[in-house]
């Protein structure tokens, strides 16, 4: 059974808070309407509202400024979950090598896609957060191949990474439209 929007919502909150490398999300007045319309074609209504929410410059942002601010937030978990496999590297040894190069690629993938959402181009944005999301589903498969729990602590990161990517890709499709 899939988890539901709010304790996925409620997940990702509690990682922001326990994690002190990830910053503190407070949320903003944004265009209330906006967020919601894009939001709610999303599969998680409840984290990309939160999500937007977090960010100042969602007051003014338009459709396309909402994508960006959700990728900006992929962006930083890919960052914070290789920070976090590079802080116990010896621990992990060449699984955690191999899983930090899946969040390297995914964090490329997310720049390219910001750039492609700012030169209009969606179709291409699209396809590289669903780039992103997918290059980091062999991390699991990487520590068992090599004989290594996969850590609790990843795998919250990678649930918001992969669900915050999904986010990014349903409101890109609706720009399409």
């Amino acid at each position: 059974m899939a988890p539901s929007s709010s304790s996925l919502s409620m997940l990702f909150l509690m990682i922001m808070i326990s994690s002190s490398s990830l910053p503190f999300f407070i949320l903003v007045a944004g265009d209330e309407a906006l967020i919601e319309k894009a939001c709610k074609t999303t599969i998680y209504p409840d984290l990309c509202i939160s999500t937007i929410k977090s960010d100042g410059s969602s007051s003014t942002a338009d459709t396309k400024g909402l994508v960006g601010i959700v990728i900006k937030k992929a962006e930083g978990i890919a960052a914070d979950a290789t920070a976090f496999i590079a802080k116990n590297l010896s621990a992990y040894g060449q699984a955690g090598e191999l899983c930090e190069n899946h969040y390297v690629s995914a964090k490329q993938s997310l720049d390219e896609s910001l750039k492609d959402l700012e030169a209009n181009q969606f179709n291409s944005a699209g396809m590289k957060s669903s780039e992103a999301r997918e290059s980091t589903k062999t991390c699991v498969s990487d520590f068992g191949r090599f004989g290594v729990a996969y850590p609790v602590e990843l795998k919250q990161r990678e649930e918001v990474f992969e669900h915050l990517c999904d986010i990014a890709s349903t409101i890109i499709a609706k720009l399409l439209v």
